[in-house]
C-alpha cells in the first residue's frame, strides 16, 4: 500500500471518463468520475503510448493508487472558464516507501 498525497497536495477536482478497449467495435468512455489532484498547464513533450513524441498541454497529478488507463479524458478547471477536456497520452508514476505516492496523467 502507498501512502496518499496529503489534502493539501489535491486541491482541485477533474472529471475522469475511463477508457475501456472494445473489440471489433472499437473502444469506448465510461461515465465521468471525480479525481482529486494538483491540475496545472504546462506544455511539455512527452513519449505517448506508441514511443512518439506528443505534446502534453497540461497535467493533473493524483494519488498512486487511483486507476486511470491511458486514453482515458479528463476535464480539467470543471465549471471554469479555462474548463477543457482532454486525453491521456502518458502516465508518470512515483513511489518510495516513506513519501507520498502519486501518478501525473500527461494531458493532450
Amino acid at each position: 500500500m502507498s501512502i496518499p498525497l496529503p489534502e493539501y497536495f489535491t486541491p482541485h477536482v477533474a472529471l475522469v471518463r475511463d477508457y475501456t478497449a472494445g473489440g471489433g467495435m472499437g473502444g469506448g468512455y465510461g461515465d465521468a468520475r471525480e479525481v482529486r489532484g494538483f491540475s496545472e498547464d504546462d506544455q511539455k513533450a512527452v513519449a505517448g503510448n506508441d514511443g512518439a513524441e506528443v505534446t502534453s498541454s497540461a497535467q493533473h497529478h493524483i494519488n498512486f493508487d487511483e486507476v486511470v488507463p491511458l486514453g482515458s479524458l479528463v476535464t480539467i478547471w470543471p465549471g471554469l472558464t479555462g474548463e477543457r477536456e482532454a486525453r491521456v497520452v502518458a502516465i508518470k508514476r512515483g513511489q518510495h516507501p516513506d513519501l507520498p505516492a502519486f501518478q501525473t496523467l500527461y494531458l493532450e
